[in-house]
């Protein structure tokens, strides 16, 4: 027998903000220690962090050096975008740095999501590029691109 639905339940599952379905699933939450790689180069990202507190650095190994690539901060969501959509390598690494408390989304929580909220995943992603361009406009996460560069060189 076919699941009918109201219109106004359909409504509802266009119009939930990503943002409020993430605050309110129930993810595993870890604390993690200091310099713990959370993704390796060459593995493929099949799940996203959420920054819960502290910070997680994206390197990208370049001649036999680390250049960093982006910083998480809280509330931020920690992912290889395209790595995860494409299911290829990652061609970059996260380390955690000291403090740092993440909750984990996985692909089955996706899954799952996708059945309450109509095209969960178009949503979830434009919703990271959204995070990742509000980064630009953010003088904390300038400086502490600033600082760790500097602190690299």
């Amino acid at each position: 027998m076919p699941i009918t639905t109201t219109k106004t339940e359909r409504h509802n599952r266009r119009t939930i903000p990503v943002e409020f379905a993430l605050q309110n699933l129930h993810l595993p939450t870890l604390k993690i220690d200091k310099k713990t790689i959370l993704l390796q180069k060459g593995d493929a990202c099949q799940k996203f962090f959420l920054v819960k507190r502290g910070l997680i650095k994206q390197f990208k190994p370049q001649f036999q050096k680390n250049q960093l690539k982006n910083i998480f901060m809280q509330g931020h969501i920690a992912a290889s975008l395209d790595d995860f959509i494409h299911q290829r390598p990652s061609d970059s690494y996260f380390e955690a740095i000291a403090g740092t408390e993440v909750a984990i989304l996985e692909q089955h929580d996706i899954d799952l999501l996708e059945n309450y909220i109509e095209f969960f995943n178009a949503k979830l992603i434009r919703y990271i590029k959204e995070l990742e361009a509000k980064k630009c406009n953010d003088d904390n996460f300038l400086l502490l691109m600033a600082l760790y560069k500097n602190f690299e060189a």
